[in-house]
């Protein structure tokens, strides 16, 4: 059995029961004494006479206390609580409610949406509460909170909580009610959590250190209203989520499409800047993931944004499409510069000739390609604004004013790429490029048991599309010889790949990366085409020539897709932009763009305002002239939001010893019984009968008091 007070501040109130004693001592008679010797027979008498009027100004002062004690503790409210009682459908409680927003919670069941059945619970259990009941409303992507006796505004936040995009499991605000209830350990708190006890709802439960430390006082129920069978078809990845790419390139897209349940046929649509370009059709017969293959070819410049969606409709719509972003630049210009011809008529260029533009269909290939001879560099006026990339080809010098053309070049934006061959007068580079190189370059070295590539991190852009093997093995090729090349040390400079014999000191650097002011400098220690190596007649080869150029060019892909509430960075490095331009962010669902910032000059930008799912485009104006898209991003829901399995009963109380998990409200007095919490009493009523009576009894008892 337990007594506790509702208002237990008001219980300083019990110091008014001083008022009555200090009023009976201030005021009690003191009569004066005066001897007449005729009186003196009545003394004994007038002795027995006054106990008995000090007898009843005592109980006339414990009346009187007692109904300001009454009062007082009326005010209070206590609350007995004892496994006697039966639970009782309205009663005095402190309550944290914790409703889960997230996405999932938008599946729709019987015409209900699993919130809105939430709320419907949630509100049915404020119901119950008293007034003077305190509780507090918490959602997992809003854990923080504070209790109020004011239901009624907590049944107007409970009616206004939205969808959240943010994906934050039940812990945060599970911690967050554990808070409030340590606030005052003492008093009962109950803590309702309504959920629909999806795996992403209880994910990160490994950490111990998250799961909330209840007091002892303290009891946690979950309110399961999932659907303990879902169907959902969800479309959960396209790869590539996004891209930079050059015009008249074309991308092949993988759709991964989940189902849970058999759901029958499905089509998957396929759309590119908001018009259906292709369909495929899904048999889904049970829990499985399956792949859709679409080819697209991107021929006009600029930002092309589209998704991929499951037509037919289910109970959560939300996954049922995932979007992309391609910012497709113009093909980049690039001079390959050739060192001079081979024995046998062939030349440097031969090989990469092949791979940058197979067949010299120069309007079909992702590069615009332009070739001289080194003795003609020097010839060429205005590099930066003719050409993006340009490879030097075992070049074997240049003129001191084609290397400062060279570095203006890299340090406005170009990109500039060095094979190094036997041709090459490493004391020309090192004296009047040194600048511009990533390392000091030195002799022949020469592999009598051949030296393969190696990549000590396939995190680097210009390797990241060989990580998975799918363009290749870039240690397959062999190498009889390269030039000896110490790399700077400088935060500028990258060693991406090295070449190993798999003898002690057998290592050298094969491709190192120099950033320079806006522009890049990639240097390779082999040569471009087969007179150290059989790297070009590798499979690895042609893709490898398209990464390094990409890269040059800064069309290599950065990230373009991110998670709904999160945090976005684009680059601008590489983008069509100049002047001092005014940059707009349109947005999904808002036609108007809003401004961003200024051109920064870090040249990235950097968006937290994410909460919606779909194209967003950067676009620059400059004054007096329309605005331009310049580049864009996707934001998509996390996948896991759209996973339905649920977790057991079974798992979640043995995360929480003592949890108990209910499907309605309207069972939990069967629980409480269950757990022998029994019911609450409140005394209030008899106490202010109390009072009535003693208030009764204080008039009856004074009237005869003062009458006699």
């Amino acid at each position: 059995m337990e007594l506790t007070f509702a208002a237990s501040a008001l219980l300083s109130g019990l110091a008014v029961l001083s008022v009555p004693v200090i009023i009976h001592l201030l005021f009690r008679r003191r009569p004066r004494s005066a001897e007449f010797p005729a009186l003196r027979f009545l003394r004994a008498g007038l002795r027995l006479q006054r106990t008995r009027v000090r007898l009843k100004y005592l109980l006339l002062l414990l009346l009187r206390m007692a109904m300001l004690a009454l009062l007082v503790l009326a005010f209070a409210r206590p609350v007995l609580r004892s496994p006697l009682f039966a639970p009782s459908a309205h009663r005095l409680a402190r309550v944290v409610l914790i409703l889960d927003d997230s996405y999932s919670m938008g599946y729709k069941s019987d015409g209900t949406t699993l919130l809105e059945k939430a709320k419907a619970e949630a509100g049915q259990l404020l119901a119950t509460l008293t007034l003077g009941s305190h509780a507090a409303l918490l959602t997992t992507s809003r854990p923080l909170g504070d209790f109020t006796i004011d239901l009624d505004a907590v049944r107007r936040e409970l009616a206004d909580v939205p969808l959240t995009p943010t994906d934050a499991p039940a812990w945060a605000a599970l911690e967050g009610a554990s808070d409030l209830a340590q606030a005052e350990p003492d008093e009962p708190t109950e803590v309702y959590l309504f959920t629909d006890m999806t795996r992403q709802a209880w994910s990160g439960a490994e950490a111990a250190d998250r799961r909330p430390r209840l007091p002892a006082s303290a009891s946690l129920t979950v309110v399961d209203v999932g659907v303990p069978q879902a169907q959902n078809v969800a479309v959960v990845a396209i790869d590539p989520p996004g891209a930079m790419t050059a015009q008249n390139r074309t991308l092949d897209f993988t759709v991964t499409v989940r189902a849970q349940a058999s759901v029958g046929p499905r089509t998957l649509a396929f759309y590119v800047d908001g018009v259906r370009r292709a369909d495929e059709p899904l048999q889904l017969t049970g829990d499985q993931r399956v792949a859709a293959q679409f080819r697209y070819s991107f021929r006009t410049p600029g930002v092309h944004q589209g998704w991929a969606e499951v037509v037919e409709g289910d109970g959560l719509l939300a996954d049922n499409a995932r979007h992309f972003t391609v910012v497709v630049g113009r093909q980049p210009s690039l001079l390959m510069v050739s060192g001079g011809a081979r024995p046998g008529g062939r030349d440097e260029l031969f090989f990469a000739r092949l791979a940058l533009n197979p067949g010299g269909l120069s309007q079909a290939a992702p590069f615009r390609l332009e070739e001289v001879r080194a003795e003609e560099l020097p010839s060429i006026q205005r590099l930066g604004e003719v050409y993006q990339v340009i490879l030097l080809a075992d070049v074997p010098q240049l003129p001191p004013a084609t290397w400062a053309e060279l570095a203006r070049f890299v340090l406005t934006g170009g990109g500039l790429g060095l094979f190094l061959g036997d041709r090459v007068e490493s004391d020309n580079y090192n004296s009047q490029a040194a600048d511009l190189l990533p390392g000091q370059i030195g002799p022949v070295v020469t592999f009598p048991q051949e030296a393969r590539l190696f990549v000590p991190s396939f995190g680097h852009p210009l390797v990241a599309a060989f990580a998975d093997g799918r363009n290749g093995d870039l240690s397959a090729p062999r190498f009889r010889a390269a030039r000896q090349l110490t790399p700077f040390d400088s935060p500028e400079v990258e060693l991406v790949a090295t070449l190993e014999t798999g003898e002690p000191g057998g290592s050298t650097a094969a491709l190192a990366v120099r950033r320079l002011g806006q522009g890049l400098v990639a240097c390779f220690t082999s040569t471009l085409d087969d007179e150290w190596t059989d790297f070009p007649k590798w499979p690895p080869y042609l893709p490898f020539l398209h990464e390094l150029t990409k890269f040059l060019s800064r069309f290599q892909n950065q990230p373009h897709d991110f998670l709904v509430g999160g945090v976005a960075r684009i680059s601008l490095a590489g983008l069509p932009l100049t002047g001092n331009p005014r940059l707009l962010l349109r947005r999904p669902a808002d036609p108007t763009p809003v401004p961003v910032a200024t051109l920064p000059t870090e040249r990235n930008l950097v968006f937290t305002d994410t909460d919606q799912v779909g194209g967003y485009v950067v676009e620059s104006q400059l004054a007096d002239q329309p605005p331009q898209a310049v580049t864009g991003f996707t934001v998509n829901l996390n996948p896991d939001e759209g996973d339905l399995t649920r977790v057991s009963t079974e798992e979640v109380t043995g995360l929480l010893p003592g949890l108990a998990v209910v499907r309605s409200i309207q069972e939990l007095p069967a629980v409480w019984a269950e757990a022998g919490r029994g019911g609450t009493k409140e005394l209030t009523p008899w106490l202010l009968a109390g009072l009535v009576l003693a208030l009764v009894a204080e008039t009856w008892f004074a009237n005869r008091f003062y009458d006699s």
